[in-house]
């Protein structure tokens, strides 16, 4: 995006939050397609925070794989960066917490295997997640089981063993 996201957007609604910004959804004005824009904000470029939000936006861009969140674009506005993503309906936590018949073991399985399929793409890519909860496993309308939050990920170099 090379325009303020302001214009881009509408229905602007804050949905999350965490440690390195807001998520909110919104509406992609020319489409009308439903969005998650996770807004953080950029200190001085020469902060951990930074280079941290950096790295999340480079991994986000590069990975590419049915149960992980997929980032759409990204732009730097001002004094934050403004990372526009698949919009998911909600979390398993807050699915988990506003029922109270829990989920049926068949969907629980279904949903840990769709997991454990991102998991495997990531650990393919020499990328650990190392923040799986409920809050990161998010779900579709339409049964779709994605993993959130990779900012989160670090990549690990493959150590030879030598016996």
């Amino acid at each position: 995006m090379d325009m303020n996201p302001k214009e881009q957007f509408e229905s602007l609604r804050k949905v999350g939050s965490g440690a390195n910004g807001a998520v909110v959804r919104a509406v992609k004005k020319h489409t009308k397609v439903q969005v998650a824009i996770k807004r953080c904000y950029i200190e001085d470029q020469d902060t951990p925070h930074h280079a941290y939000i950096l790295r999340e936006l480079r991994i986000m861009g590069c990975l590419n794989h049915p149960n992980l969140i997929q980032l759409r674009e990204a732009c730097l506005w001002e004094d934050h960066l403004w990372m526009c993503m698949e919009l998911m309906s909600c979390s398993v936590f807050n699915l988990l917490f506003n029922t109270t018949t829990g989920l049926s073991e068949g969907h629980t399985v279904r949903i840990a295997k769709e997991c454990l399929e991102g998991l495997v793409y990531l650990h393919s890519k020499n990328y650990m997640h190392r923040d799986i909860k409920c809050e990161n496993i998010l779900l579709g309308r339409n049964g779709q089981v994605k993993l959130g939050n990779k900012v989160v990920c670090v990549y690990e170099k493959k150590k030879h063993v030598m016996t």
